[in-house]
């Protein structure tokens, strides 16, 4: 984000013991996702990539989207969207649909063999992640946790200006 985005009140270029605590925190939730993510994937997603899956739990819990708003959402650029779409429509685990309210953007939508094996990989997910969770993470402290970093993407959402669907 440009510095000139943000709003006078905040204070370009000052950092908080707070603010840098909440960096280390993003940085080692992200890297810890993408781990488990790579390494649970990999056992029965067919050799899919990180960004392949990722597109796969969206159309799965979201329903049929557009390439657009798939790379709004993430964000990145269409392109590598679009190719990961084609990709996975190669492999028969999404179609593209038509779309009732734009011709010519149609929607990506997960096909039966789509919704098996991102079945498999989302139990192969949580099973990674009950084993590393043991004993000593309760639920209650795991969803506290998801609870704070909900709001954390929120107020990301509100600083860069888009509000949180």
């Amino acid at each position: 984000m440009a510095a000139s985005a943000l709003p006078e009140s905040r204070g370009r270029g000052k950092t908080t013991p707070a603010g840098d605590a909440l960096h280390e925190l993003l940085y080692e939730i992200s890297f810890t996702y993408f781990r488990l993510q790579a390494a649970a994937s990999g056992r029965g997603a067919g050799e899919l990539t990180a960004g392949q899956v990722s597109m796969l739990r969206s159309l799965a819990r979201e329903g049929p989207q557009t390439v657009p708003a798939i790379a709004r959402a993430r964000p990145v650029a269409r392109q590598p969207v679009q190719r990961m779409a084609d990709e996975l429509a190669a492999r028969g685990l999404v179609a593209f649909e038509p779309n009732p309210q734009h011709r010519r953007s149609r929607l990506v939508a997960l096909t039966p063999a789509g919704r098996k094996l991102y079945a498999r990989i989302e139990r192969a997910q949580r099973a990674a992640a009950s084993r590393i969770a043991g004993e000593d993470l309760s639920e209650g402290r795991l969803k506290a946790a998801a609870r704070l970093v909900r709001t954390i993407g929120e107020r990301v959402l509100e600083e860069v200006g888009e509000p949180r669907a």
